[in-house]
């Protein structure tokens, strides 16, 4: 329609255009004629004075009539495509219009008013939809009131009256999730964690992640070790001797235990002290003087040394108690009579006896070398210097008469007192 007007505007300005040029023409044509019939005449001058007048004022009139025409239709072409373009925006503003109520219509009508629309209508409801353009596809009055579609929700819903939304769990774009809207089927499958048709289904237990494809670690904990099934988290922390939120990182080389919370034995062997990062066990043995699968006890049993190997002394004393350094031999209690040196394995030297050594054998010994015991400091000859007796000849005497032995001084003593005694008695009496 505006396509025509345009037309019929152009063809009339065309129009008007040639018959006023064709009348000027014509108009100059008349004139030289004119002034050719004066020339042979010679004697009209004052008819040509008068022709030309008239022809210089209808070339005028003419002149100002084509620019007057012009200009008004000018004016009309303006107008004409204000008119058209103010219809044409009207027309697509009422086009818009009609395209959202029809749609909020439908959506109203689908929603809420398709049972009410049933009862209402009857066996006719498909060809009263189809003649208000609420659904397209094929209807069939035999088809109840619901006609076949290939796509009648809106994007997120899906059923007979599209009052079920898609699962959360469908691949969409952001917060749109979308399905098939007949049976709900995510069209994009399913967000990690979740399985099945309609993905509202959880991965097992022990499972997790894009289409449940991926195991929980085997160092969960639980008996089951579940884990979450979108993350892989475990759900019940970590088996002994495990960290992370996977339960993929082994204890560090110092810790160990459950939540690796424990710190490994300080008498662990090694520069790092490294232990298993399950049990404890030290893994490069034990520090020199220790012993035990965490090396947590002290050499026992009289032992000492690298793996608790070597025996202490028989020398140390106190037999019955630690007796001694289980790093390094040494007798803690010192050593036994006769014996001397950090692990009492050096007897005493030549006349020396007793604790540490720290005693002498008595010079009045008999024999070569006047020996003693370097334990009890008893003479070893079994003889004594002249005046001397005893064990360790420490006992001194002048003479020994019929086996006994006779001591000067001890007599001396013996009959001062006695004198005394008389001289007392004598006294009194």
């Amino acid at each position: 329609m505006v396509v025509e007007v345009e037309v019929v505007v152009v063809v009339v300005v065309v129009v008007v255009v040639v018959v006023v040029v064709v009348v000027v023409e014509v108009v100059v044509v008349v004139r030289v004629v004119v002034v050719v019939v004066v020339v042979v005449a010679k004697e009209a001058v004052v008819v040509v004075l008068v022709l030309e007048i008239v022809v210089v004022v209808v070339v005028l009139v003419l002149e100002i009539a084509v620019v007057v025409v012009l200009e008004i239709v000018i004016v009309v072409v303006v107008v004409v495509v204000v008119v058209v373009l103010v219809v044409v925006i009207v027309v697509v503003v009422v086009v818009v219009v009609v395209v959202v109520v029809v749609e909020i219509a439908e959506a109203a009508v689908y929603t809420f008013g398709l049972e009410f629309l049933r009862r209402t209508l009857g066996p006719n409801e498909c060809g009263f939809l189809r003649l208000f353009g609420l659904f397209s596809g094929i209807c069939e009055e035999s088809k109840s009131f619901i006609c076949e579609q290939k796509q009648v929700c809106r994007v997120g819903f899906y059923g007979p009256t599209c009052s079920h939304q898609c699962s959360d769990h469908c691949v969409g774009n952001g917060t749109i999730k979308r399905c098939d809207s007949s049976t709900g089927q995510c069209d994009g499958g399913c967000n990690a964690g979740y399985i099945g048709d309609k993905c509202i289904t959880e991965c097992d237990l022990n499972t997790y992640g894009a289409n449940c494809s991926q195991n929980c670690s085997s160092q969960c904990g639980g008996l089951h070790k579940e884990c979450h099934h979108v993350t892989g988290r475990c759900i019940r922390g970590c088996a002994v001797g495990y960290k992370g939120e996977k339960c993929e990182h082994q204890c560090e080389f110092n810790t160990y235990g459950l939540n690796c919370s424990q710190t490994c034995g300080s008498q662990c062997g090694g520069l790092h002290k490294e232990c298993h990062h399950v049990t404890g066990s030290c893994i490069r043995g034990c520090a020199v003087g220790y012993e035990g699968e965490k090396c947590e006890h002290p050499c026992r049993f009289n032992t000492y040394g690298d793996k608790c190997s070597r025996r202490c002394s028989l020398n140390c004393r106190d037999q019955d108690e630690v007796i001694c350094n289980p790093k390094t031999g040494e007798c803690t209690l010192g050593c036994s009579d006769g014996f001397s040196g950090p692990h009492c394995d050096t007897e005493c030297m030549y006349r020396t006896y007793g604790e540490n050594c720290s005693q002498t054998c008595s010079p009045f010994c008999g024999g070569h070398d006047a020996a003693c015991n370097s334990t009890t400091g008893e003479c070893l000859s079994g003889e004594c210097s002249n005046g001397y007796t005893g064990a360790k000849c420490e006992i001194y005497v002048s003479h020994v008469v019929n086996g006994f032995v006779y001591n000067p001084v001890v007599v001396a003593s013996i009959l001062a007192a006695m004198a005394l005694f008389v001289g007392a008695i004598l006294i009194i009496l």
